[in-house]
């Protein structure tokens, strides 16, 4: 069992509201059993060392894992949005730069990263589905081949309405047999922790839900989760030969994933 708290956020016009707001909702989180807590597709125009050296005192200090929205990172002439991890200790798991760019985003200077990583932390395989990657399937596809079991949406859509779940994270998340945690700026989407909808009493796949300026919370069941894809293994189903014989790189090893799932 893991439970992950989501915090959604309004635009801040300065970093050191931000770093208040957020010092206060996440101590509120970890103070109601938070052990992950999460945050929106901020991009943070603030120095990296900065935004560490806060980020891992905080979450040292509430004792959790924490994923602190994303931040804008120069690199010589390329622009990255990145997302991190922090331990329970304050030391940093790792990051992961947003893999694909809206039209808006090229035009602004943004690159894209150029891999995709799963990060450990006990029960929890964490994969990071950054801002626009939610519209291309290949990138939850290839990290629930890499074994991430729980996505992590950090999210700011330009445009939403209520029936924009059919693109957003619910989609992957009952495409890969995963959960999902989705960060929202308010006014920009909506903040969401999802399951399979096998998991779920109604069917619906959403464990939690939000559009305003709040603090969402739900247990994340990895047995549960287990049990869904014993009844139902569809990465059994792939057709992994033909898969690797196009994409090498990536799905040689996918045969092997599918048995550790069953």
């Amino acid at each position: 069992m893991l439970r992950v708290s989501v915090i959604s956020f309004s635009a801040f016009d300065s970093p050191q509201k931000f770093f208040d707001e957020a010092a206060l909702c996440i101590e509120r989180a970890a103070r109601e059993g938070a052990q992950l807590v999460v945050l929106p597709n901020l991009a943070l125009p603030i120095p990296r060392e900065t935004f560490i050296t806060f980020f891992s005192a905080l979450a040292r200090r509430a004792h959790i894992y924490l994923a602190p929205g994303t931040l804008l990172e120069r690199q010589g002439d390329s622009l990255f949005n990145t997302a991190y991890l922090f331990a329970a200790d304050g030391k940093l798991v790792g990051t992961q730069r947003q893999t694909h760019r809206s039209p808006q985003e090229i035009a602004q200077g943004f690159a894209p990263g150029d891999e995709l990583n799963v990060f450990d932390i006990g029960s929890a395989r964490i994969g990071f589905v950054i801002g626009t990657d939610v519209e291309y399937p290949e990138v939850s596809r290839i990290l629930a081949l890499q074994d991430a079991n729980v996505l992590i949406h950090p999210a700011a859509y330009a445009t939403w309405s209520r029936e924009h779940f059919l693109r957003d994270l619910w989609r992957e998340v009952q495409a890969n047999q995963v959960f999902g945690v989705q960060a929202c700026i308010v006014g920009k989407g909506q903040s969401a922790i999802y399951a399979p909808v096998e998991m779920t009493p109604d069917h619906r796949g959403v464990l939690a839900q939000s559009d305003t300026s709040d603090i969402i919370s739900a247990l994340l069941d990895f047995d549960a989760l287990q049990r869904v894809i014993d009844a139902y293994p569809i990465f059994d189903f792939f057709n992994y030969d033909l898969y690797a014989s196009q994409f090498p790189s990536v799905y040689l090893k996918a045969t092997e994933h599918a048995t550790r799932r069953t």
